[in-house]
């Protein structure tokens, strides 16, 4: 089985910034994403907080809007995909959210 990178993108605010209902509901959902996926989950993952990009001259440039990652585990990026179908940054809440997916190549293959 392969490893893929799941990075999700959106316009990310802090918990602090939701209502408490807000906050709870979006935590279960979290919890059965997790709970769905088993074994096949290899990491949940951190937020990212500050940002920063720099091109080839050194100089800044506007990060992008990605906010955390999570590594899972499957046999096909169709498969990884498929694991993705319920993310709660999939809903209809967050539908402003995309999860890019990146298969992760081991070194020295």
């Amino acid at each position: 089985m392969a490893q893929y990178m799941l990075l999700y993108r959106g316009p990310a605010r802090p918990l602090e910034n939701f209502p408490a209902e807000q906050v709870q509901s979006q935590m279960r959902a979290w919890a059965l994403w997790t709970e769905q996926l088993g074994s096949a989950l290899l990491s949940l993952g951190e937020p990212f907080s500050a940002r920063s990009a720099l091109v080839g001259d050194g100089s800044e440039v506007m990060a992008t809007e990605l906010n955390g990652y999570s590594i899972i585990e499957a046999d096909t990026i169709t498969h990884a995909r498929s694991l993705c179908a319920e993310h709660p940054y999939l809903n209809g809440e967050s539908s402003t959210f995309v999860i890019e997916i990146f298969e992760l190549t081991p070194m020295g293959r």
